[in-house]
């Protein structure tokens, strides 16, 4: 074998070495697509659960606020009274902190909605294809 073949033959091998890892690796078509649906169902699932302890932090905040008045009322001990206080203090942080959770929960779905319609939405007919001159406009 001549010194040109063999040059050849190793340049064919080393694009094949190196090609090789990104063939094997490469996403079967629409795997993102899929990843991105099943992300925004994970999304849906996490709001939908933060948003039932939202209503429980509620319910058990409503609870301690009428425990507190009902023990006012029935002139409880100063004792009774800073415990029931306390109760609704640590209501109202766990309260906070559901908030906190279904606003990002909520965010992360908006994000990942927004993502997966600008890709693959097509409600208004803009394909967002800035080569196709039909669908530009100043919206």
């Amino acid at each position: 074998m001549g010194r040109n073949k063999k040059t050849v033959w190793t340049g064919f091998l080393a694009v094949a070495l190196l090609t090789l890892p990104l063939a094997a690796s490469a996403d079967h078509r629409g795997s993102y697509r899929r990843g991105l649906e099943n992300e925004i169902q994970r999304d849906q699932r996490e709001l939908q659960g933060s948003t039932q302890e939202l209503k429980r932090d509620r319910r058990e905040m409503e609870r301690d606020r009428r425990e507190y008045r009902q023990d006012r009322r029935s002139g409880a001990s100063n004792e009774e009274l800073a415990r029931d206080k306390a109760e609704i203090r640590e209501s109202l942080d766990d309260l906070r902190d559901s908030r906190r959770e279904v606003e990002k929960d909520r965010r992360e779905l908006n994000r990942d909605l927004s993502d997966y319609d600008w890709r693959y939405g097509d409600r208004d007919g803009d394909n967002r294809r800035w080569w196709d001159r039909d669908s530009w406009s100043w919206r």
